[in-house]
């Protein structure tokens, strides 16, 4: 009985591990989505700005 607790125990650790690597993953990836997107966005704002400055 000790060795199947024993057994049930790491399993489920390890299967913790898993799901928090993962989730640590997507926390990554969708921190490097949000920086991805806001200098797309800052370098559109500048294009704008000097788009209008020449227009001007």
């Amino acid at each position: 009985m000790v060795v199947v607790t024993t057994m049930v125990v790491l399993m489920v650790a390890v299967v913790v591990i898993v799901v928090v690597m993962v989730a640590a993953e997507v926390v990554i990836m969708m921190e490097v989505m949000v920086v991805m997107v806001s200098v797309i966005l800052v370098v559109m704002v500048v294009a704008m700005q000097i788009v209008v400055i020449e227009r001007w």
